[in-house]
């Protein structure tokens, strides 16, 4: 049903950009690993050193010429339970396409009846469409992408960035109860009946999602704890699935990757003065509202993103905070079998800095902010 995780990305002379190719008898890398960390402490939500999680994690095999899409680790903990580890290329599918995949991976395994190549069938919402052409965007993107590509790596490579992952960085998870955001969404909309910013007109409601409520906390807590000067800008990145937000829309299990960004400045001060949470809860809603018209900014994105940074530790870098995955996705949810995950971890945030987002555990409504 996912052929094209199975295969290789490859960059011919004769194309303008990488393809998926995939040959009869290529498989996935799969490694049993068998490990005496502490299973508690790893699956716990206290402070945890964040290189501690990297032996959990598979090598996804790349080379300038090729790269591997999707490899697997299952970690046995003798006595205590497993961890299985997934690594996939970004640039060939999204968080959404992961999702369904492990939910038809989920599906397929709790099948009563015996699994046969003829008879693996699969729910229609769980099955991948991979129609291409449904995706409607300018021409010169392709370009736009290809050049910039080459320009940062002065050739055709497809090889993965390695990256070591420094001793003082550590990771925790802060779990956010339905209480809990019900709370923020009346201290938000408080603010907002007092200045008049929750009198929107009937086409286009408020929608203060649990999203923007836990990345909005989320961000001035964050702003705090890093002491951010107070005139220094902060800008909030979000990454949206765009499944539903094309004209036309696409199919929600379109398998590829279709997200868009949205990004939104703020001064530190404004963050951390007490209607701080609500400021940044607006900024997000207007971030997300000026989503839309993503496709016809694109070029101007794609030139913002990858040009040369600034030179480090000059007064122009912003404070960049930006949220991965989603509570949207149901990971807790997933039983392959053997019962629902103790713990989730996206442990690729460490080079990136962001914060994820996943549903609660507890199936509370709740989520749990790493």
């Amino acid at each position: 049903h996912f052929l094209p995780l199975v295969g290789k990305l490859i960059w011919p002379p004769n194309s303008q950009k990488p393809i998926i190719h995939y040959t009869p008898g290529d498989s996935i890398s799969l490694t049993i690993a068998e490990s005496d960390a502490n299973f508690d402490n790893l699956s716990g939500h206290h402070v945890t050193e964040a290189r501690d999680f990297c032996p959990l994690v598979p090598h996804l095999e790349t080379s300038d010429s090729e790269a591997s899409i999707l490899t697997l680790q299952v970690t046995l903990f003798p006595s205590k339970g497993f961890c299985l580890g997934i690594v996939a290329d970004h640039a060939v599918l999204d968080g959404k396409a992961m999702s369904l995949f492990l939910d038809s991976w989920v599906y397929i395994s709790k099948l009563e009846k015996l699994i046969t190549k003829n008879n693996a069938t699969l729910l229609p919402e769980l099955t991948p469409f991979f129609d291409r052409t449904v995706v409607k965007y300018p021409a010169t993107l392709d370009s736009m992408f290809s050049n910039r590509l080459l320009a940062m790596n002065s050739r055709r490579s497809l090889k993965s960035f390695d990256f070591e992952v420094p001793a003082d960085i550590v990771r925790a998870t802060f779990e956010l109860s339905r209480t809990d955001i019900e709370k923020i969404r009346k201290r938000v909309l408080s603010w907002g009946d007092k200045n008049g910013e929750t009198k929107t007109n009937t086409s286009e409601p408020l929608h203060l999602s649990t999203f923007v409520l836990t990345f909005a906390y989320t961000v001035v807590c964050v702003a705090k704890a890093k002491e951010v000067e107070s005139n220094k800008m902060i800008y909030l990145y979000i990454i949206a699935n765009f499944r539903s937000r094309l004209d036309p829309p696409i199919p929600a299990n379109y398998f590829g990757n279709c997200v868009g960004v949205g990004g939104i400045g703020a001064e530190a001060r404004e963050l951390m003065e007490e209607s701080g949470l609500a400021i940044a809860a607006y900024r997000i809603i207007d971030g997300i509202k000026k989503m839309k018209g993503f496709l016809n900014e694109a070029d101007k994105l794609i030139e913002m993103v990858t040009r040369e940074k600034e030179v480090e530790g000059t007064q122009t870098q912003p404070e960049v905070i930006s949220v991965a995955w989603s509570n949207k996705f149901r990971d807790y949810e997933r039983d392959f079998g053997w019962g629902r995950p103790k713990k989730v971890e996206l442990t690729n945030i460490h080079r990136t800095k962001a914060t994820s987002m996943v549903d609660s555990k507890n199936g509370n409504g709740g989520v749990e902010v790493g």
